[in-house]
């Protein structure tokens, strides 16, 4: 997402059951450019987010609100394990 700071926080998604987490980002090296970490329970939960009324009035305004067309990008947590010890 390019533009202005978006101004709707994201407490409209969180009380959503199966969010555990929305949080907003503004890259650095490009002001104005913005990505969104959303982490849900499962795709279901993820679908009953993107039919919601308060997505879907934010999804019809896209093309004025975003640079880019939305992206989502579906990842899977690598579990961290330290090899070393500390010093």
């Amino acid at each position: 997402m390019t533009g202005p700071h978006p101004k709707r926080r994201p407490g409209a998604v969180r009380p959503e059951e199966g969010c555990f987490d929305y949080t907003p980002f503004e890259l650095l090296e490009e002001p104005g450019t913005f990505y969104v970490r959303e982490t849900w329970a499962d795709q279901e939960a993820l679908d009953f987010h993107l039919a919601t009324p308060h997505f879907q009035a934010f999804a019809a305004r896209f093309a004025d609100l975003l640079a880019e067309p939305i992206r989502l990008i579906p990842l899977r947590e690598v579990p961290f394990t330290a090899t070393a010890e500390p010093a």
